[in-house]
């Protein structure tokens, strides 16, 4: 199985890819996000990277106390998009007030399409978000681009 786990760290590395990897099997909820950006016999290095995006130092961990690794997942393309995009997130963009009345969700589309601002949308599943900016934008659709 580590031996699994090694090469697909091999592999992000090659590939400049984000990795996840979890610890505790018990605890799925939690994993460290990274580039791999060193490996040897039996440890791994990660450049760190918070779920905001932002970088967050360097982490060594043994292999053999990796449990899973995963690669290209919907939740390492979000956080690859908010740490590729950090400075324009990160950056100071006011969105217009909404007229009273007005619908929230179109007027801060609109503004942010017009201002071209990183939105982030939370999905009826609590768990699922969509982020990116906003490319078009008609009173009953949207299309986001990453």
């Amino acid at each position: 199985m580590h031996t699994d786990i090694k090469d697909v760290l091999k592999g992000a590395m090659l590939n400049h890819q984000l990795v996840g990897i979890y610890l505790d099997p018990s605890n799925l909820s939690s994993c460290s996000v990274g580039y791999v950006d060193a490996i040897d016999n039996t440890k791994v290095r990660l450049r760190a990277i918070s779920p905001a995006g932002k970088n967050t130092g360097y982490e060594i961990r043994l292999i053999d106390e990796l449990y899973r690794v995963d690669v290209d997942t919907l939740y390492l393309r979000k956080i690859g998009f908010l740490h590729k995009n950090h400075d324009q997130i990160f950056s100071d963009i006011e969105l217009i007030q909404p007229a009273e009345n007005s619908d929230v969700l179109f007027s801060t589309l609109k503004d942010a399409k017009n201002k071209r601002a990183i939105v982030i949308l939370w999905t009826e599943d609590k768990d699922d978000s969509m982020v990116g900016y906003v490319e078009s934008l008609m009173p009953t659709l949207f299309r986001f681009y990453q």
